[in-house]
C-alpha cells in the first residue's frame, strides 16, 4: 500500500473481483473470462481562435467479452439462440420482430469487495452447488447496468489440442450504460 492508501485506508479495486450476468440467464456469471467496458466520451473541437470547446457526446461502443465454455455448451447456446432470434441464417435475412424490444437483453456488471464472513454468495446469479461455508461474502460496491443490449456477433471457436478451456468471444452493443455506486 502507498502513503495515501495507508492514511485513508483506501483499498484498490481488484480487476478480478467482478461478475457479469444477463437478466434472463444466471448461468453466464461464472463463465465470462474478460470484458472491456466502454464509456461515454466528450468530443472537443478547436475553434479558429484556438479555443477548445465541447462539441458532442460519443456514445459507448461495442462490448466484446471472452467466454469460457463448459461441456454442455450452455453459454454458446444462449448467445447463438439470441443471434438467431434476430437473423435467420438459412434464409440469410433479418427476422421480423413482434416489438422493438424482442431482440434486446439487459445485463449487469458488478464490482465486488471482500467482507470476511461465512459464505461466498454471488450478487448477480445463483449460488453454485459446490460452495460451502468458510468462504467470504463479497458485497457489491459498484454496478454498471447495460441496458437494452443488441447482439452484434459471435466470433469463431478456436480449437486446438492444448487442453485449455474452449474460449469464444461475443460482441454486444448497449443502448445505455448506467453507473451506480452502492457503497
Amino acid at each position: 500500500m502507498g502513503f495515501l492508501e495507508s492514511i485513508y485506508k483506501i483499498e484498490p479495486q481488484l480487476a478480478n473481483q467482478w461478475e457479469l450476468s444477463f437478466d434472463d440467464s444466471t448461468d453466464i456469471v461464472y463463465k465470462v473470462q474478460d470484458v472491456t467496458l466502454p464509456s461515454y466520451q466528450l468530443t472537443v473541437e478547436t475553434k479558429h481562435t484556438g479555443q477548445k470547446v465541447y462539441k458532442a457526446l460519443e456514445e459507448p461502443g461495442n462490448i466484446t467479452m471472452t467466454i469460457r465454455e463448459d461441456i454442455d455448451f450452455g453459454t454458446y447456446n444462449f448467445f447463438y439462440t439470441w443471434f438467431t432470434s434476430v437473423y435467420d441464417l438459412t434464409k440469410r435475412a433479418f427476422k421480423k420482430q413482434q416489438s422493438t424490444h424482442d431482440d434486446l437483453k439487459s445485463a449487469r456488471l458488478v464490482f465486488l469487495r471482500n467482507n470476511p464472513t461465512a459464505l461466498n454468495t454471488p450478487r448477480t446469479g445463483n449460488i453454485p452447488d459446490n460452495l460451502s461455508p468458510g468462504f467470504t461474502i463479497d458485497t457489491t460496491s459498484v454496478e454498471f447496468d447495460l441496458i437494452d443490449c443488441k447482439i452484434v456477433g459471435i466470433d469463431s471457436l478456436s480449437l486446438d489440442y492444448s487442453g485449455n478451456p474452449l474460449l469464444f468471444s461475443v460482441t454486444i452493443i448497449p443502448e445505455e450504460i448506467k453507473f451506480k455506486k452502492i457503497i
